[in-house]
């Protein structure tokens, strides 16, 4: 499996470079960057590096990194990666 953490971390750096908010520790709350478009863009971003789909449902719960890799995570598991 690949390491998601690692590839998370590096998609939010590359999608929101400025903030003073660790990568890891960015939600969609602390982070004033953290807007439509950017969680768009994340997801847009999250379903190519992984090869996954992520419904309209599992978008709207894409609030924070922690969140997103626990997402990631479970997909990659139940897809059998």
């Amino acid at each position: 499996m690949r390491d998601i953490v690692s590839s998370l971390e590096e998609i939010v750096q590359d999608l929101m470079s400025v903030d003073v908010v660790p990568v890891r520790e960015r939600t969609s709350e602390n982070c004033s960057h953290w807007d439509s478009m950017f969680n768009l863009n994340l997801l847009l971003s999250i379903e190519e590096e992984f090869g996954l789909q992520i419904s309209d449902k599992e978008a709207l719960e894409l609030t924070s990194f922690q969140t997103a890799v626990r997402m990631i995570e479970k997909k990659c598991r139940a897809s059998g990666e």
